[in-house]
């Protein structure tokens, strides 16, 4: 069976006007050549069609299995497995490319595809940034991860602004059924705390899939195939850039 592969994401008005970003992201793929679909939704954007892709608009992902997902304030960040959720049931996409709506799309990211193929999932190391300072207690627990686990493997954090699923392997479809199941679990998306030393916050979404990753023995893609400005101009981890989160300009 041949691949089928989509770009999804979600944008809404929000602290700033992700929407105007979202139209960004649909631009940089068009210029990087994606040759696979899109499964675009905003709440409440301005445009239901750019540069020939299409924005559904006026609603949260909805899924066949789980309806109407819950508003951002229920659930912080509980829409993109709801969106991935939908690729997958409505349009039998095993290859899911998450993208924030601040990210850029700088080349056709096929050999990311690739190794999610071979791994399950492609995700980003956010270096510098430790998980356990990230995670809350509570996550913890549902993830059936010690502190000391996580103290003595180092179990490194995700950027969760951009994540490959393949769902037609076996490794990729139980991880992101155990992230989508642990989002709807009541405690996980939540913004719970943690009284470790050197704790800062709890990052739900990102936080979660970063233990599951781990659990699963997901080696993590170096940062420099995903940057921050100005890494993508001063090079400082190497010119072969897939994808930037530009934020919104």
């Amino acid at each position: 069976m041949s691949d089928k592969k989509i770009v999804v994401s979600f944008a809404s008005k929000g602290r700033e006007n992700y929407n105007k970003a979202q139209l960004g992201l649909i631009k940089s793929c068009v210029n990087a050549g994606w040759d696979g679909d899109y499964l675009i939704r905003s709440y409440d954007g301005y445009c239901d069609n750019y540069l020939g892709v299409d924005i559904k608009l006026g609603s949260y992902p909805i899924t066949e299995k789980h309806g109407l997902c819950p508003n951002h304030a229920e659930i912080p960040w509980g829409f993109k497995p709801d969106i991935i959720l939908e690729a997958i049931e409505k349009g039998n996409y095993n290859q899911i490319i998450w993208c924030d709506s601040t990210v850029r799309m700088i080349k056709n990211p096929q050999p990311l595809l690739d190794y999610a193929k071979e791994h399950g999932v492609c995700a980003f190391d956010n270096c510098g940034h430790p998980l356990k300072f990230w995670i809350s207690d509570v996550a913890l627990e549902h993830l059936h991860i010690t502190e000391q686990e996580l103290e003595d493997n180092n179990i490194q954090q995700i950027m969760a602004c951009c994540v490959i699923f393949d769902v037609g392997t076996m490794k990729g479809k139980a991880i992101f059924e155990e992230w989508a199941a642990l989002s709807k679990d009541g405690a996980c998306f939540q913004i719970y705390g943690s009284q470790r030393e050197g704790f800062k916050a709890h990052r739900s979404d990102q936080a979660v899939l970063s233990g599951i990753l781990w659990k699963y023995k997901v080696p993590l893609m170096p940062y420099g195939k995903l940057v921050y400005p100005p890494h993508d101009s001063n090079f400082e981890y190497g010119e072969d850039i897939y994808f930037v989160n530009k934020g919104v300009n």
